[in-house]
Formats: C-alpha cells, structure tokens, sequence
C-alpha cells in the first residue's frame, strides 16, 4: 500500500478496512483461489478507481511520521506520571 502499488488479500484481520476505496485493491469474501484469481485479473486492469494507498495509509495515521508521534506522545505521557 505504501507504495502504490495494488493490494489483493484474503479477510483476513483490518485487512478488510485498510484497502477499501484504495485504487485496484480487492478483499476476497472468502479463501478461494479462483475468486482470489478475479480479483488479481481485475486489479490489473485497473477495474476499481480510489485513493492512491499511500494516501489511505495517511488519512488513517498509520504513516511513519504519525505513528512515530503516537509513540513519542505515549512515552511523554509515562514520564509525567
């Protein structure tokens, strides 16, 4: 995702939440290789329009600079204690 590239996963854990509305990037409903197959085919055909990954994984904070804050907020909050 960070990359931009297309993701095609199984449901498996927030997988599910992370790549919706990311451009050509598919969750399967179920562990199907032919179902996972479509879904490839699909991607590379650029069958699905949405955000650039990278831009998702900004909008959720899930971005080095935003995650590296969280920490840094965390452990100051420790020290204040």
């Amino acid at each position: 995702m960070c990359c931009n590239l297309p993701c095609v996963s199984t449901p498996v854990g927030d997988v599910k939440v992370l790549l919706d509305g990311v451009k050509d990037s598919f969750v399967s409903k179920e562990h199907n290789a032919e179902e996972l197959a479509q879904l490839v085919a699909e991607s590379i055909l650029h069958k699905k329009n949405g955000l650039l990954g990278r831009d998702k994984v900004i909008k959720l904070q899930l971005d080095e600079n935003s995650v590296a804050n969280k920490i840094y907020d965390l452990y100051r909050s420790v020290i204040n204690i």
